[in-house]
């Protein structure tokens, strides 16, 4: 629970330090972008596509955590502390 509260809260700094934007049709917009890229990342393990394998986790990996930002900038904005 503490590390991903934890994480809410680096992203509620960045956020407030960057001054983006906590509007919440944009983060939610935003949050399926990144499910999209996910679902790409996912797809591009099919053998059809020439990644080396080692890229394929990588770049998972950098999608998922940007899931996990608009996540938390979704929560922030709505004021829910997320606790897992």
């Amino acid at each position: 629970m503490a590390i991903v509260g934890e994480y809410q809260d680096k992203v509620a700094k960045k956020w407030k330090d960057n001054d983006f934007t906590s509007d919440l049709p944009t983060l939610g917009l935003c949050l399926s972008e990144e499910v999209g890229e996910i679902a790409k990342a996912i797809n591009q393990s099919n053998p059809k596509y020439k990644l080396k394998g080692n890229e394929i986790p990588y770049i998972l990996r950098e999608e998922l955590h940007d899931a996990l930002v608009y996540i938390c900038a979704i929560a922030n904005s709505a004021n829910i502390k997320l606790g897992i």
